[in-house]
């Protein structure tokens, strides 16, 4: 498989993985749980996997600013937006129309500042709010930087080791106390990142697609049903030593699926549906804040009575603000900030 090839399967799977995780964040987990689960099985590692892909590895100044810019920057810029809306919406009495995720202004900077995805117990003491969905942008940098410290071996094996030690200690440290900055998340998420890397240099295994697409589906499904979900926000996931090695089937069945797409998919279509996955940090952002103040499914609800008609409207709505917002900052971004129009997914 040729580089260019690889670029575009990671393309396309970037935008199965935005796809997920708009669903995953517009149902609800106790009406849904089953497919909740399910697709957190399937979102959370590909979702580091392409990270990792599209890393640079230089240990220098400059790219640890690039990963700063490219990570911290989405995570401070929408939390001090949240933080202020949340703020400004109890001070006009509009919390019937607008969610206030936060009981005061000083308790969202402290949950900012900490990065807990959810209440837990932390290092500070329990903490009874979190970022929500922002907690990805900080798991996402720090696993990065960790992956940076790592690709400093020389040998991959002992680099295969110790990724697989960190997410050891990333599933028990996720027992005793949430760490600042979804550290655990980060450690969890080390294989995933490593596979990531490593897809772009290794050649793939002459593999049957097809038993490995049934074969990663009817294991994820399993898991989700028997298991529950990838919990990540909290590290606490049940049967972790199964579930790896269910995310990795999964996996690599979202792999061949992105890879079929590819190729059945013409150029104008192709470069359609990528757009989909484009600028993922930003898509991740945006979503984080439209889930976190907006009630999409409050207005939808009141409008739309039709049997599960509700949850596809508050997904396609959800998408259509994403998308939406995302243009107007690749504009702002190109025109004024010297985006490149070419630039990585990230």
């Amino acid at each position: 498989m040729q580089l260019i090839e690889k670029n575009r399967i990671v393309k396309v799977l970037a935008s199965i993985v935005i796809v997920m995780l708009v669903l995953m964040q517009t149902i609800t987990i106790q009406d849904h749980p089953i497919i909740y689960n399910f697709l957190t099985w399937l979102t959370w590692p590909a979702l580091f996997f392409i990270a990792g892909y599209y890393a640079n590895y230089k240990m220098d100044k400059s790219n640890i600013l690039h990963i700063v810019k490219r990570y911290l920057v989405p995570y401070i810029i929408t939390g001090f937006l949240i933080i202020v809306i949340n703020k400004i919406v109890q001070v006009l009495q509009l919390s019937s129309w607008i969610n206030t995720p936060f009981p005061s202004m000083k308790i969202g900077v402290v949950t900012m500042l900490y990065g807990n995805g959810w209440p837990t117990d932390t290092l500070i003491g329990h903490r009874d709010f979190g970022v929500g969905l922002l907690w990805v942008l900080l798991a996402l940098f720090f696993s990065i930087c960790i992956q940076l410290v790592v690709n400093k071996i020389p040998v991959q094996f002992i680099k295969i080791i110790t990724s697989l030690i960190l997410m050891v200690l990333g599933f028990y440290l996720g027992t005793k106390v949430q760490l600042p900055w979804s550290l655990n998340a980060a450690l969890i998420m080390q294989p995933y990142v490593l596979l990531g890397k490593s897809f772009k240099t290794v050649s793939t295994l002459n593999i049957n697609a097809p038993v490995t697409i049934c074969v990663g589906l009817l294991s994820v499904w399993l898991v989700s049903v028997g298991s529950g979900p990838f919990e990540l926000t909290l590290a606490t996931t049940r049967y972790w030593f199964f579930g790896v090695i269910t995310a990795i089937l999964g996996l690599n069945m979202l792999i061949f699926t992105a890879r079929y797409i590819n190729k059945m998919l013409i150029n104008r279509f192709y470069y359609w549906f990528v757009k989909l996955g484009e600028k993922q940090l930003v898509n991740i952002a945006v979503l984080s804040f439209v889930v976190s103040i907006i009630p999409v499914g409050r207005y939808v609800s009141s409008l739309i009575k039709i049997p599960h008609g509700v949850l596809i409207f508050i997904w396609l709505m959800v998408f259509i603000i994403i998308l939406s917002v995302k243009v107007v900052i690749q504009y702002i971004g190109q025109h004024y900030f010297n985006w490149s129009e070419d630039e990585e997914i990230g």
